[in-house]
């Protein structure tokens, strides 16, 4: 009798705390959400009353300045947020497949709101900032809207489109898991004139920009168009192996042009071939001779050293070297790829063993590590058949620390990921199904004067393969680390299309030229 009348005091105790607790949680002040100010911004009437809008009352349209007139939208898009700059106005990136003449880099655009955002905005715990207010959904930098509204007449500079109201502003589906890939895209037949393109391969659309940023001239006697995507986007200046004149000249703003030091400049000296490649990390370019070997041929490049060059493009910049001994056994090296400084990088080289000149069999990584250098052998001709050296140049792309690599015609891709302790050469197996079915898609032999090899490319972490059809129309597939196509653009002489993984067509934008895609490390 006495345990259940102790028990049921326990119980009361309990009860009456737990009553105690939510009604001081209930009555107590809570911590409130802190907020940020937004500037208010002008109406388009007062803006033109101020003149501070190039626009006037003439091209901006009627409902806009009177908010009565009848609204008839003329432009539908997908839009990433990049800023919010005052009540009425938002930077946004313009994503789905439209397509604007003289538009500016980087496919920006302004969105002008008729009715305006709250002055109060929400900060979140991680500092972003959430943007609302008259029935917006949760406007936050860096997330993709679908909108709705009126594009300006005769817009200067960058597209501006005016926004009725939240009806027409809403937050976007998630947006389909796939890359988005940079290129360069010629837009004239007279002139060498490019101009940046995107291929959002998850949403199979293409996007272009016809304002050209960079123009080259007498593209015959140059190097090809070498470039990273910005922003700024980096373009190494070309000489004219004739003139010895500059080929390049930006357009835009939005580019940097690098000028590599002297002695850098030329890809053949004085002293024979160099390879060339650039670090934006500490803004320096590296150079290797391209090829060592010994006179009289049969011997060894015992007591050789190998000299790789960094020198830093800003003025006054001065060489650092590492002087690097040849393995006593090599009878020659030729440098085929490099990437990354003398501090932090590598340079892959194909290499004649003793009793073997011009007979390349052994494959290095030469790993470069706080100014010393390690030879790793990571392969041979069993591993890689093709090798690197005979007949057209291999090609080589890489995606983080792997580094993928072709040659010749038939020939399948192999791989080495160039930050593992023992480095060695792999086939990845997915990838070399898909070689074949190119192949067999492909100019016959009676068309082609000799064997064709694909061409290799990369960028946001996504291979590129192309490969000519049976037209002589370039194909180029996306494609992951698993090997898994995700899609691929069409290129004939007028245009360029989109198709997703299964065939379905996507976008397509008229081009009379060819387009170049990005080098992750600006090798030459």
């Amino acid at each position: 009798m006495k345990l259940n009348k102790l028990i049921a005091i326990v119980i009361l105790v309990l009860l009456v705390g737990m009553v105690a607790w939510g009604c001081w949680n209930w009555l107590s002040p809570k911590k409130a959400t802190p907020t940020v100010d937004l500037p208010v911004g002008d109406d388009m009437a007062t803006q033109i009353k101020k003149g501070t809008t190039i626009y006037t009352t003439e091209n901006v349209p009627a409902f806009v300045l009177n908010g009565t007139d009848a609204v008839t939208t003329d432009f539908s898009a997908t839009v990433k947020v990049i800023n919010v700059l005052d009540t009425r106005t938002i930077r946004v990136e313009i994503l789905s497949p439209v397509s604007f003449s003289h538009q500016g880099p980087g496919n920006m655009g302004y969105l002008y709101l008729c009715v305006p955002l709250s002055t109060k905005a929400d900060q979140l715990a991680d500092g972003s900032e959430v943007f609302g207010g008259n029935g917006y959904p949760q406007i936050i930098a860096g997330q993709e809207y679908n909108i709705s509204g009126v594009l300006q007449p005769y817009w200067l500079d960058y597209p501006r489109v005016y926004i009725p109201s939240a009806v027409e502003f809403k937050r976007a589906p998630v947006s389909l898991e796939g890359p988005q890939i940079n290129m360069m895209g010629e837009i004239s037949t007279t002139r060498y004139d490019v101009v940046p393109l995107s291929w959002n391969v998850g949403w199979n659309t293409l996007q272009a920009s016809e304002s050209p940023v960079v123009y080259m001239s007498d593209v015959n006697n140059g190097g090809p168009l070498c470039w990273q995507p910005g922003p700024p986007v980096r373009v190494v200046q070309q000489w004219s192996y004739l003139s010895k004149k500059p080929l390049i000249t930006t357009i835009s703003k939005d580019v940097n042009l690098l000028t590599p030091p002297e002695g850098m400049q030329y890809l053949s000296t004085k002293d024979g071939e160099i390879k060339r490649w650039y670090v934006p990390e500490e803004n320096v370019f590296v150079t290797v001779p391209g090829e060592l070997d010994t006179l009289p041929p049969y011997q060894t490049l015992g007591g050789k050293t190998l000299t790789i060059t960094e020198q830093g493009i800003s003025s006054g910049s001065k060489a650092k070297t590492l002087t690097v001994p040849v393995p006593s056994a090599l009878t020659q090296i030729v440098v085929v790829y490099g990437s990354g400084s003398i501090n932090n990088g590598f340079a892959l080289i194909e290499a004649a063993n003793k009793g073997k000149y011009q007979a390349f069999d052994g494959i290095w990584l030469l790993r470069m590590s706080d100014g010393k250098a390690t030879w790793i052998q990571c392969g041979n001709r069993v591993a890689f058949t093709e090798g690197f050296i005979a007949d057209q140049e291999a090609s080589f792309a890489r995606v983080g620390s792997l580094l993928y690599f072709t040659h010749s015609h038939n020939g399948q891709i192999g791989c080495i990921d160039t930050a593992a302790a023992l480095p060695s050469i792999t086939l990845p197996e997915k990838i070399n199904i898909l070689l074949p079915q190119l192949y067999s898609k492909g100019p016959t032999s009676e068309q082609t004067v000799g064997p064709l090899q694909a061409q290799l490319a990369s960028d946001n972490g996504t291979l590129i393969i192309e490969y000519p059809d049976a037209n002589w129309d370039s194909l180029y597939y996306a494609v992951d680390a698993s090997g898994t196509v995700l899609g691929n653009l069409h290129i004939d002489k007028t245009s360029i299309t989109s198709f997703d993984a299964k065939g379905k067509q996507g976008s397509s934008i008229s081009t009379p030229g060819g387009i170049s895609f990005p080098s992750i490390d600006l090798f030459e």
